[in-house]
């Protein structure tokens, strides 16, 4: 069985410059797979080879892949616009390779399985949630004459009648320490760069789940919609070995010098934070890294930040989001802008740059409520701002 993770010629959030990383839902389930040695793997990144359609598609043809795998779990690889090229790469692909089965997973795709289905018939399954296991068990029932599609726990599949079927509803993995090393292998890691300035550069997921449960966030859209807000706000981190593993690995063998720690609250835990950045220092690794986290656990961690800079860490981001407790709690947020307003500070002193993100098109916002909005960025003083406009239906 030949199964090929594809990243079709897309761009980034304009923003953010020359921007391009290893896919992170592909290196991970491409590890699991190869482990549980049930697929051959390999990845096509048209993105960071700097490939057209055709020629994507021409490579595709070469390859001749029993099972194209296609998503992606980052926000940064430019938001909802990215389902687009995966749609209209599964067209081309069963243009041209009719036996072929694709399957779409992760960011987006979680949330709109059924619907993926019954708009893009090119599209054969989606697999719901984390994806290690799910695919892995559908790698396994495409090798029997007559697989039974519908008993595979979070995959979507259709019936023999072209009927959209849910398979059952799978837990989350409690313990992310037993997956492989992410399979850097497979990708061109020369080609990866972060913001036009950082390379080689690399984006990491150390932890899945958030302890927060903000009702903007675009990560509910990552797991099955059966599952509980508990099993959302059930955060699951890497233990400090198995994070620093990952960065020895990149540092030595891809001479990657600038990683973006993608969690979306990485700095949780603060005892596994310590641990991390101690060893990292003992060690030797150079890396540097920026980081996602709550103002919360950022405000837990005041003592340590001088640790985390010596570590390496030279950006924090902090959520601010709107510009009153109000709207903060409104939103499920889980703090409050004084929490925020000493976190800046904090970073601030222990040398540390600030990003601040930022909602825009809520819907109660007006231009006033925008400006306010504004005045508390400039308050603060973030060196940096995100500005993150939502889409309400």
């Amino acid at each position: 069985m030949k199964v090929l993770f594809i990243t079709p010629p897309m761009g980034s959030w304009a923003t953010h410059g020359e921007h391009r990383a290893p896919n992170q839902y592909y290196a991970q389930v491409a590890a699991y797979l190869r482990q549980e040695k049930v697929a051959d793997v390999e990845v096509l990144d048209a993105k960071a080879l700097g490939l057209s359609y055709d020629e994507m598609m021409s490579r595709i043809k070469n390859i001749k892949p029993d099972l194209c795998v296609m998503g992606d779990l980052l926000h940064s690889t430019g938001g909802l616009s990215v389902i687009w090229h995966f749609q209209e790469t599964a067209k081309k692909i069963k243009e041209v390779l009719p036996a072929t089965k694709i399957v779409t997973g992760a960011l987006w795709f979680s949330a709109y399985s059924v619907e993926t289905l019954e708009t893009n018939p090119a599209i054969d399954f989606v697999a719901m949630g984390e994806g290690e296991m799910t695919i892995t068990d559908l790698v396994k029932a495409l090798k029997n004459a007559n697989p039974d599609f519908a008993s595979i726990p979070g995959l979507v599949s259709r019936d023999k009648n072209g009927k959209v079927q849910m398979g059952p509803h799978r837990s989350l993995i409690p313990d992310l320490n037993v997956l492989p090393m992410p399979a850097y292998d497979l990708f061109p890691m020369e080609k990866y760069v972060g913001h036009t300035y950082w390379k080689p550069f690399a984006e990491l997921l150390t932890s899945r789940g958030c302890p927060g449960a903000c009702t903007f966030c675009y990560q509910w859209s990552l797991y099955d919609k059966r599952n509980s807000k508990q099993d959302y706000i059930s955060w699951r981190g890497k233990s400090h070995e198995t994070i620093l593993a990952e960065m020895d690995l990149l540092e030595k063998k891809y001479g990657v010098t600038v990683v973006v720690i993608q969690d979306d609250a990485f700095n949780v835990d603060k005892e596994t934070v310590k641990k991390f950045c101690e060893m990292k220092i003992a060690r030797g690794n150079k890396i540097k890294w920026v980081c996602l986290g709550r103002a919360d656990n950022w405000l837990e961690e005041i003592d340590i930040m001088p640790l985390m800079h010596e570590a390496g860490l030279f950006m924090g981001l902090v959520g601010i989001e709107v510009e009153s407790d109000e709207q903060l709690k409104k939103a499920g947020k889980g703090v409050t802008l004084q929490q925020i307003k000493d976190t800046v500070n904090a970073l601030r002193n222990a040398n540390i740059a600030t990003v601040g993100t930022v909602l825009i098109g809520l819907e109660d916002d007006t231009e006033a409520i925008i400006k306010k909005r504004f005045d508390e960025l400039v308050q603060d003083k973030f060196h940096t701002t995100a500005f993150f406009p939502m889409v309400l239906h």
